[in-house]
């Protein structure tokens, strides 16, 4: 399990994604963002990418978003 942010220096959450698939092609990806801009979504779903989750988010919806990757929903 993964959760990174969709903006960081040096490389995006996008790009993150990508590289993490070429390793490990099951790992779980969560990502969050101060905003999401509707296409953001598309491209985190086509990336692989479980949810995306918009901060600020509570750790109740936190482990909600983890609960699901792994099926506990």
């Amino acid at each position: 399990m993964v959760v990174t942010d969709l903006s960081m220096p040096g490389m995006s959450g996008f790009e993150l994604a990508t590289e993490l698939q070429k390793l490990r092609p099951d790992i779980p990806i969560l990502m969050t963002s101060g905003y999401v801009r509707p296409e953001d979504r598309e491209a985190a779903r086509q990336q692989g990418v479980r949810d995306l989750l918009l901060k600020p988010y509570t750790a109740a919806e936190l482990g909600e978003a983890l609960a699901q990757v792994f099926g506990r929903t």
